[in-house]
């Protein structure tokens, strides 16, 4: 990450933990006899890396009623329903998703001028992601989180700088990728 430099390089940074699990080799599926994140036993049963530690526990299935909420409309393709579970809940596990999301959508606006050129405004940088990521559009989270007029407030509340290409987007459906692609729900 040494390599990249922008005015978001801080926030992006990987965690200390992931770059002693590289060193200890534990890299997830790539190193099933070491593990990553999560390791399998021989009786299939997964455990979970402590990062404090790094040691593996036994894994407890824990329901989030928002989560499993919202991935219920995900299972029906009510996707926009699922993003309201999402902006709804009080819990602290939905507010780290919002902000994650916001700072997704703000940093790819942000891009506009630097990554692509701004006569394509965020219609590259939509695709780059679709595509090139097979990650959901930046527009597409704007749109499920209630567009221009919803996102705005919320990158307020969370100090995150509104680049002036998001303020001067339009809104017209630029990219209308398949949903159903991004968001899995098992």
């Amino acid at each position: 990450m040494t390599h990249i430099v922008d005015g978001k390089s801080d926030e992006f940074m990987l965690p200390h933990f992931i770059n002693t699990m590289v060193e200890l080799g534990r890299l997830g599926n790539k190193t099933p006899d070491k593990g990553g994140f999560y390791k399998r036993k021989y009786d299939k049963s997964k455990t979970v890396l402590n990062i404090k530690s790094f040691t593996y526990a036994s894994v407890s299935c824990v329901k989030i009623p928002f989560v499993e909420q919202a991935k219920q409309y995900i299972r029906e393709g009510r996707y926009f329903d699922a993003f309201t579970e999402i902006k709804k809940s009080s819990e602290k596990k939905a507010d780290f998703i919002r902000k994650i999301l916001c700072s997704y959508v703000a940093y790819s606006f942000a891009c506009v001028g630097e990554v692509t050129h701004k006569k394509y405004g965020i219609e590259l940088i939509d695709k780059a992601m679709a595509y090139g990521f097979n990650w959901a559009p930046p527009t597409l989270i704007m749109q499920l989180f209630g567009g221009k007029k919803e996102i705005i407030p919320l990158l307020k509340h969370y100090s995150i700088e509104i680049p002036n290409s998001l303020l001067e987007f339009s809104e017209l459906p630029l990219f209308n990728p398949r949903h159903g692609i991004y968001f899995l729900a098992k």
